[in-house]
Parts: structure tokens; C-alpha cells; sequence
């Protein structure tokens, strides 16, 4: 399997249903049925492969438009009795979202740590620490009591211009540690992208400092 720029996906293979983190999934035997959440906005699974009466081998996209002979189906035009939204996406977008302009819309995540040190940080006790390739931050997801919402939206920290590769969290919970990569595109403080990597291949660490 391989994960296309995207976000979480849902993807059906011998009628299992799994959670696909990071991307589009594809295969020869998958087919994607709904990315992120099942709403209608900027996704569709496009079945090539059935394109009639012009066989597939002769169908070509023009200036980004498919073929009428390609038939697609839509994320709500789809059911399945597991089916469930994610915790979250970092991040979907609406129709219409100019990526030549503004960029993909994920974060690239790289790495995924849960913070759970009650005496740590204030406040950060059972949340999902989330690496950013692409951003060059750490996002931090708040739990709920059951562990199955996300009620508040992503708090991005830690912003630099690197590629965070992967992070681990002190067992006093007062210090992480970001791996950065080596290289590769990111974006810098004002949201620009570059390759110009401030840390490469480094070893970061952010400690919380007690107030006196």
C-alpha cells in the first residue's frame, strides 16, 4: 500500500474496513471510499479502471477534468456498518481550496506520542502529540475523559523551520525530543515553503520550565 498526499482515509481491502493515516491510499486492490470525513468536499473515488465505452488506456484528464466515460462515486453515496469519522484531520478543506496557492492541506505527520504525565505540563495530561514533516511543528490533540474525542481543535507548538521527524516524551513529562530530518520542504516562519532547514538531522529538545 501506498499513501498519497491526504489525510486520514477509510479504505475497504477484502471487505475489511482500516484507518489509513497521512494519505490517499492506493492500490490495485483498494479502492477509497471516503477521505477524512464523509462530506462531500474535496473527494471523490473516480473508477478509472470502469471507464466504458472508452476503455481505460485511452482515457485522458483535460486541464484537470475527467473523462464522462469515468464514473465516480461520492464519500455520502457510500455505506458500511463500521463505518466511523476520525478523531479528527490535520487538515481537511472545503471545495474549492486552491492548492497552487495555498499548498496541500496536511500536516505530513510523522511521528505520534500520547502525553498521559498527569504532573507535567498543565493541562497537556492525555492528549496526542503529533509530529509535522511539512509545517515544522508539533500539534497537540486534547482528549476527552473516554479517550474517543477530540473536542477543541489542534494546538500547533514547538514552530520551527525543520521537518520533525518523531518525538518522545521525558518520563517526568516536562521535556520532548524532536528528531528532524536530514532534508526536504517544510515551511518557514511566515508560512512560505523552503527547503532551507534550520536543524537538519538534529535532536531538539523543549523543556517546560516551572513558574516561581
Amino acid at each position: 500500500m501506498i499513501a498519497a498526499e491526504g489525510v486520514v482515509v477509510r479504505t475497504t481491502i477484502v471487505g475489511l474496513l482500516l484507518l489509513v493515516a497521512g494519505g490517499v491510499a492506493l492500490s490495485s486492490q483498494t479502492r477509497t471510499q471516503v477521505a477524512g470525513y464523509a462530506d462531500d468536499q474535496m473527494y471523490a473515488f473516480e473508477n478509472w479502471a470502469a471507464s466504458a465505452p472508452m476503455p481505460c488506456a485511452d482515457a485522458i484528464e483535460a486541464d484537470g477534468i475527467r473523462p464522462s466515460s469515468v464514473p465516480v462515486a461520492t464519500e455520502t453515496g457510500w455505506s458500511h456498518p463500521h463505518q466511523a469519522d476520525p478523531l479528527l484531520t490535520l487538515f481537511t478543506v472545503p471545495n474549492g481550496y486552491d492548492f497552487e496557492t495555498s499548498g496541500g492541506a496536511t500536516i505530513a505527520a510523522g511521528g505520534l506520542d500520547l502525553y498521559s504525565v498527569e504532573d507535567g505540563v498543565p493541562g497537556w495530561a492525555d492528549s496526542l502529540m503529533v509530529t509535522s514533516l511539512n509545517r515544522g511543528a508539533i500539534y497537540r490533540v486534547g482528549l476527552s475523559d473516554d479517550g474517543r474525542r477530540a473536542p477543541d481543535a489542534p494546538v500547533e507548538m514547538f514552530k520551527s523551520t525543520n521537518r520533525y521527524r518523531d518525538l518522545a516524551i521525558h518520563p517526568d513529562g516536562r521535556a520532548v525530543y524532536i528528531v528532524t530530518d536530514t532534508r526536504g520542504p517544510t515551511r518557514d516562519s511566515s508560512g512560505a515553503g523552503t527547503r532551507e532547514l534550520a536543524n537538519p538531522g538534529a535532536l531538539l529538545e523543549f523543556t517546560y520550565v516551572v513558574p516561581e
